[in-house]
């Protein structure tokens, strides 16, 4: 019975905005407190007050290289532009 209701949870869980997702608190070069948010899908950026709509979005795909330091973290990526 546990075991079936535990299931039951993670079915419904896995359909959250917020599910997978690591939150770490972490400040831009402007000292702006923000969310650094870790998902399968890639890197999420989010302001403090909403952890549902990232302000920025980075692709695992799209990211080059990520390298950190004690209190220092930086990532780049590769702007994918269309030709016409």
């Amino acid at each position: 019975m546990l075991e079936e209701a535990e299931m039951e949870y993670l079915k419904i869980a896995q359909d959250l905005d917020m599910y997978g997702v690591n939150y770490f608190s972490i400040r831009n070069t402007k000292g702006q407190a923000l969310l650094l948010g870790l998902h399968a899908l890639g890197l999420h950026i989010y302001k403090p007050g909403n952890k549902l709509t990232p302000e920025v979005t980075f692709i695992w795909d799209e990211i080059q290289h990520i390298s950190c330091r004690p209190n220092l973290v930086r990532e780049s990526a590769v702007e994918v532009c269309d030709k016409d």
